[in-house]
């Protein structure tokens, strides 16, 4: 028996609300097969992406370890030519946040945890050849600086809290043990290259600083020469035993629990709401431009009377 599917008039400029309904009501076994299927497909789509993970460390950046009177004296002593400018103050924090977005601690950290092959290797694909270098190309300096770039725009960020003061470092990778780890490290080598640093400048400051003395007259310069060099040599104390000399941790990292991505919930959700507005997209065009003709499956097709 030839079933009937002469739709309800869509023709109108203004649709009725009933009507629309019982064209969406017919179809609904083409709605709800559409979305079910589309909803399956995104659920066997979203466990093909490897598993991500996100571990973060979070840390409070030092400024200079030098008080405001340290400071002021050491502004005066520059003033007067024994110490060079910046060897206190607001200057130190700078630095200290400049140091912790460097290209060269990124390059120094690469080369000395050895995730240059890992990095440019990811998942089997090799994105060295990928570009046109060889994983065993001569130019070393290259491939390193390639590795540097996927791990600072694909697998750390950086992100500063004004308010709180706060910085946090975000590790994304496949491991969630090796990106806690790779974030506890990143802060390590970072004090590290800071007090290295601090030290060195201390020293240098000391050998200039002991030999303009004897040549200053002016009693108030020498005082405060003399405050400065307590301001050094206090500096390489800090330096020599605080671990976290430029950089406290408030929270360390620790390998997550959970994955970051892929959000396969979140997936499902959207491909099927997506699915079902195509698919009353889809039944109303049809009822519009084709209202006799019936679906290839039958099963889509409603019974008379349903």
């Amino acid at each position: 028996m030839e079933q009937d599917r002469t739709p309800p008039d869509l023709d109108d400029d203004e649709i009725d609300l009933i009507v629309l309904f019982t064209v969406l009501w017919r179809e609904r076994r083409f709605i709800v097969a559409f979305s079910l299927g589309v909803a399956f497909v995104a659920a066997a789509f979203s466990f093909i992406p490897t598993p991500m993970f996100k571990a973060e460390v979070v840390t409070q950046i030092k400024g200079s370890h030098a008080g405001a009177g340290m400071s002021a004296l050491a502004g005066l002593a520059s003033a007067a030519g024994v110490l060079p400018a910046g060897a206190g103050g607001d200057e130190t924090l700078v630095a200290n946040t400049g140091t912790l977005q460097s290209k060269e601690l990124m390059r120094d950290f690469v080369r000395s945890q050895k995730i240059e092959a890992a990095l440019l290797n990811e998942d089997g694909f090799s994105l060295s050849k990928f570009l046109g270098l060889s994983d065993e190309a001569p130019d070393s300096a290259k491939r390193l600086e390639l590795a540097r770039e996927v791990f600072e725009k694909s697998v750390m960020s950086i992100e500063a809290d004004k308010k709180s003061g706060l910085t946090t470092i975000t590790i994304k990778w496949k491991d969630p043990k090796v990106a806690a780890d790779w974030a506890n490290g990143f802060i390590v080598m970072a004090n590290n290259e800071v007090r290295g640093v601090s030290i060195d400048r201390a020293r240098k400051n000391l050998e200039s600083l002991h030999a303009e003395l004897p040549k200053t007259a002016a009693v108030e310069v020498q005082q405060a020469i003399y405050n400065v060099i307590e301001d050094q040599v206090k500096t390489i104390m800090m330096a020599t035993t605080q671990p976290e000399f430029a950089f406290q941790v408030i929270d360390p990292a620790a390998a997550p629990v959970r994955r970051y991505w892929p959000k396969r919930g979140l997936i499902v959700i959207l491909a099927t709401l997506v699915a079902g507005m195509i698919s009353v997209g889809v039944v109303l065009v049809r009822a519009r431009h084709f209202p006799t003709k019936p679906w290839p499956f039958k099963f889509l097709n409603s019974t008379p009377g349903a």
